[in-house]
């Protein structure tokens, strides 16, 4: 009887750590509508030379797994829709729990004066699975 308390105890402690290590990723692929930019705007700060431009926003998770360290891609045109710049960085720590909305914000050096800087767009390129914050 102690043996398989001793099993049962075994189970209910390490069970839930095993299959949390050891299951398949989830393919953000196969989720990437569940992640949505639900508004963001840009500022350009005059420099030396160009400026310093940055991007902040809002993401929602819609589906039903958290999602971490997302891949935010910011694309800038000009008035005749030409790409003339873009960033993409990796929000490290960042977690975004199913149905909630988290802000964030991409940046970096300009490569054109203000005036090019017209309208933007916001991609999400990737997340890894959110597998931490504890045994459960």
């Amino acid at each position: 009887m102690q043996s398989l308390l001793l099993y049962v105890l075994v189970l209910v402690i390490f069970g839930p750590l095993y299959f949390k290590t050891f299951q398949s990723p989830v393919d953000f692929a196969d989720h990437k509508n569940d992640l949505a930019v639900v508004e963001s705007t840009f500022s350009y700060s005059p420099g030396s030379s160009t400026g310093f431009i940055a991007c902040i926003g809002t993401l929602r998770n819609d589906g039903s797994i958290t999602w971490e360290d997302p891949q935010i891609e910011v694309q800038y045109f000009n008035s005749t829709g030409d790409r003339i710049d873009a960033f993409t960085d990796s929000a490290y720590d960042l977690r975004i729990r199913p149905q909630q909305q988290v802000a964030f914000r991409v940046s970096g050096h300009a490569a054109r004066s203000r005036d090019q800087y017209v309208t933007h767009r916001v991609t999400i390129r990737n997340a890894d699975e959110g597998r931490g914050g504890g045994l459960w």
